[in-house]
């Protein structure tokens, strides 16, 4: 699922400390405040490369551990289309990727969080098309074909 970190920021790569909005709307009041926390880049790279862009978008990344047995179960076994699993990595524990929570963050913070040692992890490019494909399948794109590594 991983490779070594890639020289150029890629999809699929995991950033920490990700900006996420929490938006409550309460008796007519709308509070907006964030979470930090470790996300996934799932913005295509020709999107991400275009200089015009200054934004891109991430997956909160999440940890298994607090969700009950039968929710890991379910996640683990792939059966859950706003997820993605994370196979264990030695700077991650057992995490998922949750499509349902995502944030436009500045290009430019996910440079500095690279240069600065928060970008920590890199999907090999097979795990880079599952991603893809379960990308397109929660935002209900879908593929006719699975795509091929290479």
């Amino acid at each position: 699922m991983w490779t070594p970190l890639r020289q150029e920021i890629s999809q699929g790569d995991i950033f920490l400390s990700i900006p996420f909005p929490i938006i409550r709307f309460q008796e007519g009041d709308i509070t907006i405040t964030h979470q930090a926390c470790p996300g996934m880049l799932v913005t295509y790279d020709c999107e991400y490369d275009k200089k015009n862009v200054p934004v891109a978008l991430l997956a909160q990344v999440r940890l298994l551990d607090p969700m009950p047995d039968s929710v890991k179960g379910n996640i683990r076994a792939d059966r859950i289309i706003r997820n993605f699993p994370l196979v264990l990595c030695a700077e991650l524990e057992e995490s998922f990727v949750e499509f349902g929570n995502v944030a436009s963050v500045p290009k430019v913070l996910l440079q500095h969080l690279s240069e600065n040692g928060k970008r920590i992890a890199s999907l090999d490019d097979q795990s880079r098309l599952r991603l893809q494909d379960r990308v397109a399948a929660f935002i209900g794109l879908g593929r006719n074909e699975p795509q091929q590594p290479g």
